[in-house]
């Protein structure tokens, strides 16, 4: 189950309505949620609650803390990873478990912070426990094909790379050219080189052209878009105001913004609280295309 389907199984097996719930998460743990959240978590919620937060809802409905803590982990992974992290066992889980427990937010950490605690032995059992889960997983997947032979290292950073003979490759995923960097934040001169590429579900293109961008800037924080992470486009002319869009302005500058017209000027919008939105005038503006995913690179 992912993290959506665990909340609803929880509520689900405890019989218990949304507002019972909520107070007694509020009256025995002191995790002030209210129903309408709850309702959201079990929706496919765009950010997985808090670890307390995850922790009160599993106690008081009397399901499993550390499968909900690690699925609330999992689902704020970086995607080419998440369907993996999915298909370890419950020892792994139990494992992964003890090392959040000793090493609080470790699982968010950076490659390079997390090599400080290389030499824990419940680390070392974790990355060795997680590889030997993913082969055993893996294997059973009809749709998958996989050598996966790889080291603790390379398990850690298993990000697709068509040069790597141990990536495993979903099927159905397609190529599409990453041509360089779009910012979130101030126009910048749109690179048009290409930058390798990236692999994608062709569903999500709804049959139109593909292209991907590297992201610069922190305008779209609001919508969990960062510097470094990776936006794949639908090429299109036009979008809706609520859709986020790379737009080109003056012909040889880019934008990831939502857009609203009024009349002969546009508004571009940023999801960064602290930034305001820029008016420009509309013949200056042209929709380059559609946002569709944002791959998330680890921070």
């Amino acid at each position: 189950m992912n993290y959506s389907e665990l909340i609803d199984s929880y509520i689900r097996n405890s019989e218990m309505s949304l507002a019972e719930i909520a107070e007694k998460m509020r009256s025995e743990k002191g995790v002030k949620v209210d129903r309408t959240y709850i309702s959201k978590l079990r929706k496919n919620p765009k950010y997985a609650a808090s670890e307390e937060i995850n922790r009160a809802f599993a106690e008081v409905t009397g399901g499993d803390v550390n499968k909900l803590v690690w699925a609330g982990l999992v689902y704020g992974s970086h995607p080419s990873v998440r369907d993996m992290l999915m298909l370890i066992g419950d020892e792994v889980i139990e494992i992964a478990m003890k090392i959040n427990n000793k090493i609080p937010g470790y699982f968010n950490l950076s490659d390079d912070e997390q090599i400080k605690y290389e030499n824990d032995i419940d680390v070392i059992n974790f990355w060795e426990s997680l590889s030997n889960s993913l082969e055993s997983q893996i294997n059973k997947k009809t749709n998958y094909n996989t050598t996966l032979n790889k080291s603790i290292a390379s398990t850690k950073n298993n990000y697709i790379n068509e040069n790597n003979d141990n990536t495993y490759l979903i099927n159905s995923l397609i190529k599409v050219p990453i041509l360089g960097s779009v910012q979130a934040g101030q126009p910048i001169e749109m690179i048009e080189h290409y930058d390798g590429h990236t692999l994608v579900d062709p569903n999500i293109l709804h049959g139109m052209p593909g292209f991907a961008l590297k992201v610069q800037g922190d305008s779209m924080i609001g919508d969990r878009i960062q510097e470094g992470d990776i936006v794949i486009v639908a090429k299109q002319e036009e979008v809706h105001p609520h859709e986020i869009a790379v737009v080109a302005v003056n012909g040889d500058h880019a934008t990831l913004k939502r857009v609203k017209r009024y009349g002969d000027m546009c508004m571009l919008i940023p999801s960064n609280p602290s930034m305001e939105p820029q008016l420009v005038p509309a013949e200056e503006v042209h929709i380059l295309g559609k946002v569709v995913e944002v791959k998330f690179w680890p921070k």
